[in-house]
């Protein structure tokens, strides 16, 4: 049977075939398919939960300092808004306007830092799991 290109699909081997022929001992340990890294044995995933973990612990402190830094920032601009608020006239809505404009960019890059950091560490946390229950998978089969 010839498929789109002329080309014979059926005398192709199949993926299981030439795995099956090369001896496990020379497969690599993770390979890169479409762009991304396959973990296909425990010793490369516990490689990568290593590196995880120490990714983790350098950036923790770094997001703590930039957690303390936003929340102050955010009772600034909290602060900020009241204040602006109390002073301002006309209707309630024209005084939220004016608070808004007084303090919306308190805060904004701590603010930005922070989410960026955290959302960085929820990446990794996931990573860290799926890497964990990878792991289990393996040890079971």
């Amino acid at each position: 049977m010839v498929g789109l290109g002329g080309c014979d699909h059926a005398r192709r081997p199949t993926v299981g075939q030439l795995r099956e022929a090369v001896p496990s001992a020379c497969r690599p340990t993770s390979r890169v398919v479409q762009g991304v890294v396959t973990l296909s044995n425990p010793h490369a995933i516990q490689a990568r939960l290593e590196t995880i973990e120490q990714d983790i612990a350098t950036r923790q402190n770094e997001l703590e300092a930039t957690a303390m830094s936003w929340f102050r920032a955010k009772r600034d601009r909290e602060r900020a808004y009241a204040q602006a608020y109390i002073e301002a006239q006309g209707t309630v809505d024209e005084r939220k306007s004016k608070a808004i404009q007084a303090s919306y960019l308190i805060g904004l890059e701590d603010e930005a830092r922070y989410e960026a950091l955290k959302a960085v560490m929820r990446v990794l946390d996931t990573r860290a799991s799926i890497g964990m229950a990878l792991l289990k998978a393996q040890a079971r089969a």
